[in-house]
């Protein structure tokens, strides 16, 4: 595959150098700089945008894969703003402003970047859902309240919406205590009204669409499935079993997947990768787990193949490129001041290229315009 480039981001702090750009200590409350590099690992980065101070959660790739979508704050205001711009470089413009108390969490961008889902969070005691759509004059809408967010999706043309996550009313106990449930959101009502499509007293959450379906199928993962003591007691204990649900929810719900996570379709909507962390090599019982397994095959379940044993700190559905050729998961970090590591791999098996301290923003279609 050619032409493929990789976007995230690098601290700003000692990019000095061409070295610099492969190898700075980063974290998630820096500054950074974005680099386009290609994932063979053949040629070196190319620094597509200077630095953003005030970027935090709210960076991604509009679905177009031809530009980078911000959430920064409004120059001496509390208010923040949409802003655009091409991945390959270019001059930010705002889209929107996002009135005091919208969120700084950028979820995902329709295909031609009129719709948006974003989400706020105060850690564990509430969180809010908006939508932004330029039909409606550009501002973002609170659209759910949860007690606290685990999980959320969007179809490409901003038409539905999932989010999972401990309900509102879930107040009187711990958030271990909780059930997940997993809400539908239909984005052309003028006020959409959330209607539960998952749920139970254990956890639903991670829902995504299933490509090409127009929105009426997603895949989730539950525990509920689990009678087991231990999950009884701790989410992290539980089996976790990959689901497939219609969005009407008329039918049952059916197993595609016993004993993983994380699944996540490729934008093709051919193959899809999820991840195992009970194995021997992975040697995690129980979650969070930092050496996880990954898995790719079509969608249909024929051909799953595991790409990396045992070496996956996180993966996600903007991980994958917009062909379907090369993938992107970090794994951990080895060595003074190397918290993580940016791998890329072919789906066929084929290794590219391992970038520390680098966190993941998106792929970019160089056909894209």
């Amino acid at each position: 595959m050619r032409g493929a480039l990789l976007l995230f981001t690098l601290a700003a702090a000692g990019c000095r150098g061409r070295l610099a750009r492969i190898a700075v200590i980063v974290s998630e409350n820096d500054a950074g700089h974005v680099f386009l590099f290609d994932p063979s690992g053949t040629s070196p980065g190319q620094r597509a945008l200077e630095q953003f101070a005030d970027i935090r959660t709210g960076i991604t790739i509009d679905r177009g894969r031809a530009a980078v979508i911000i959430v920064r704050a409004a120059v001496g205001a509390s208010e923040h703003e949409l802003w655009r711009v091409r991945a390959t470089g270019g001059t930010l413009r705002p889209v929107a402003r996002l009135a005091s108390g919208t969120p700084t969490g950028l979820v995902s961008v329709s295909d031609d970047g009129s719709v948006a889902l974003l989400e706020s969070s105060q850690g564990q005691r509430s969180a809010s859902v908006f939508v932004y759509r330029a039909s409606r004059g550009g501002f973002a809408e609170a659209i759910l309240a949860l007690r606290y967010i685990s999980g959320s999706d969007m179809t490409p043309d901003g038409r539905r919406a999932l989010v999972s996550g401990a309900p509102a009313s879930c107040v009187s106990t711990a958030l271990s205590g909780c059930s997940l449930v997993i809400y539908a959101l239909d984005l052309t009502e003028a006020t959409p009204i959330p209607r539960i499509v998952a749920d139970g007293p254990r956890a639903n959450y991670q829902p995504r669409f299933v490509p090409e379906t127009h929105g009426d199928e997603f895949a989730y993962q539950t525990t509920e499935n689990d009678p087991s003591p231990a999950c009884a007691t701790s989410l992290n204990a539980c089996r976790h079993d990959i689901m497939m649900r219609d969005w009407a929810g008329v039918r049952a719900p059916q197993v595609l997947r016993r004993d993983a996570i994380g699944v996540n379709y490729s934008p093709t909507g051919q193959r899809v990768a999820y991840l195992t962390h009970r194995e021997p090599e992975a040697r995690c019982p129980t979650l969070p787990c930092s050496r996880a397994s990954l898995h790719v095959g079509r969608i249909d379940g024929e051909g799953i193949r595991r790409l990396v044993t045992a070496g996956v700190m996180s993966f996600n559905q903007h991980f994958w490129s917009w062909d379907d050729e090369w993938l992107a998961y970090a794994g951990e970090g080895h060595g003074p001041g190397i918290r993580r590591i940016l791998h890329t791999v072919r789906r066929d098996g084929g290794h590219g290229r391992a970038i520390p301290n680098a966190f993941v923003i998106g792929w970019i279609d160089p056909r894209a315009r």
